[in-house]
């Protein structure tokens, strides 16, 4: 699923969802660097 994150502290908060699923970790680190 997609994932806005306008503020640092949504980014960590959606990293740390992510980081629960394996699948999306590599979702996570991708969107990390594309909304940069």
């Amino acid at each position: 699923y997609r994932l806005i994150l306008d503020t640092k502290a949504a980014h960590t908060e959606a990293i740390r969802l992510l980081a629960n699923e394996s699948n999306n970790n590599r979702v996570c680190q991708s969107q990390y660097q594309y909304s940069g």
